[in-house]
């Protein structure tokens, strides 16, 4: 049932990506452009202490393949669907730290079972550490230490709803994150923004109880240990006109060994133990996306995240869309 977990790659790596007004980072030079940031990638610069960012996000997630030990897409058993709400929140604390807090709810559907439920939610703290002077080439940089914390449904599962009583991975995971941002003034009212991100993922080991999000049998009762994961990510954000942007994110997660100790039970049709253990995995995506902004403090983002290669990893195709609305 592990490959239903795609739902959740949204919770882990794309909650950051909300954008400041340039008019609040750099001094006022006539117009300025309005960005509401990537899809994907966190931001290099906190909220400024006494201001609120609201971003909710919808994604629809669609799997019916996955990359297998050697590089290929292999069909699933069954495809699903995945929706996925995220209502983002981010408040400036002081000069240098903001808060973020990112619960989340899931809707799934496959091979005709549907269940909507409450996932895992997630919170973060945003360390300022330097800011982009202007015309400078050094970037803005963020440390990021985000928690987050198994709430959602991941063990007990009913296999006749065929992973969609899934809403969570079942671990703490504690990650961090060094995020940097560069913008370029190009022309008038053009500018190019930058990010370039790299994460630290590490999970704590799970007790699991027969069916859960990493696979098992009726009477599995055992540790899962889910290892841990780098991710990687680069985006570019353009400016086409005071309220138009288009924006593209690439990322590349890298995963180790997911590790199994206990009783793995076995699978009622075969007679064979459940296989809980999976080896170390890859997944390459890209997200392009079109943005219209209202104003500096409004605006919306809309685009496709997929997955082009990949090795024991889901293979995905998710359209996304959030609302940003700055104060």
């Amino acid at each position: 049932m592990r490959r239903y977990l795609f739902g959740f790659l949204a919770l882990g790596s794309a909650v950051y990506a909300a954008d400041v007004p340039l008019e609040v980072l750099l001094p006022s030079r006539g117009r300025e452009p309005w960005s509401t940031g990537p899809l994907l990638t966190p931001s290099g610069n906190n909220i400024p202490k006494g201001h609120l960012n609201i971003e909710p996000y919808v994604f629809a997630t669609q799997s019916s393949s996955s990359y297998d030990e050697d590089w290929k897409r292999v069909p699933n058993a069954v495809s699903a669907w995945n929706i996925s709400i995220l209502p983002f929140l981010q408040v400036g604390m002081t000069t240098w730290l903001d808060f973020s807090l990112i619960p989340s709810w899931v809707y799934v559907v496959s091979n005709g079972s549907a269940t909507f439920s409450f996932g895992d939610c997630s919170a973060a703290l945003g360390f300022q550490l330097w800011k982009q002077k202007h015309n400078s080439w050094v970037p803005s940089i963020r440390l990021i230490i985000t928690e987050t914390f198994p709430v959602g449904r991941f063990e007990n599962l009913d296999p006749e709803l065929f992973g969609t009583d899934i809403a969570g991975a079942g671990s703490y995971v504690t990650r961090a994150a060094l995020a940097m941002g560069w913008d370029i003034h190009a022309a008038d009212i053009h500018w190019l923004y930058v990010r370039f991100v790299v994460a630290y993922d590490i999970s704590s080991k799970v007790h699991v109880h027969g069916f859960s999000s990493y696979g098992g049998a009726f009477d599995t009762n055992g540790w899962v240990y889910p290892g841990e994961s780098i991710q990687v990510f680069l985006a570019a954000e353009y400016s086409i006109t005071q309220n138009w942007a288009i924006a593209c994110d690439f990322l590349a997660n890298y995963n180790t060994s997911i590790r199994f100790n206990g009783f793995p039970g076995y699978d009622v049709l075969t007679g064979l133990p459940a296989d809980l253990n999976v080896g170390s995995s890859a997944q390459y995506s890209l997200a392009p996306a079109l943005e219209y902004n209202w104003s500096e403090n409004l605006g919306a983002i809309s685009g496709v995240w997929f997955t082009f290669a990949g090795r024991n990893s889901i293979a995905f195709t998710s359209w996304v869309t959030a609302l940003n609305y700055y104060y």
